[in-house]
């Protein structure tokens, strides 16, 4: 199924989410400082975050899982993607056990709706 990776995630009061992070700045006189930036939290920088950061012990992990893993990570860098039942199923297990009530369950519709 196709999926919309640009959806945005709401908070519980309809307010799009935003993923706070540091960043490294290069400023006029050539020195590095930290900035702090944002950016909304979609569809897809959900499912790359989970399957990125997996829950299960690396010792635990198979060569198989880990690759299947990474290429739903490099299918979820676009706008867009194309899903497998099999990939999704395995998206649904992580935003279960990441996020919380609200946010799973948003997410949830959204990969059961697809496009």
């Amino acid at each position: 199924m196709k999926y919309d990776l640009t959806q945005d995630i709401k908070d519980e009061f309809g307010k799009t989410l935003n993923q706070k992070y540091k960043k490294i700045i290069v400023n006029d006189e050539g020195d590095e400082v930290e900035s702090l930036s944002s950016e909304p939290v979609t569809l897809g920088r959900v499912i790359r975050d989970c399957v990125f950061y997996r829950q299960q012990k690396v010792e635990d992990r198979t060569e198989e899982e880990t690759l299947f893993a990474e290429d739903i990570y490099d299918k979820c860098e676009t706008s867009e993607a194309e899903l497998t039942k099999e990939e999704v199923d395995f998206i649904k297990k992580l935003v279960l056990e990441r996020y919380l009530q609200h946010t799973s369950a948003q997410i949830l519709r959204m990969l059961n709706n697809g496009e």
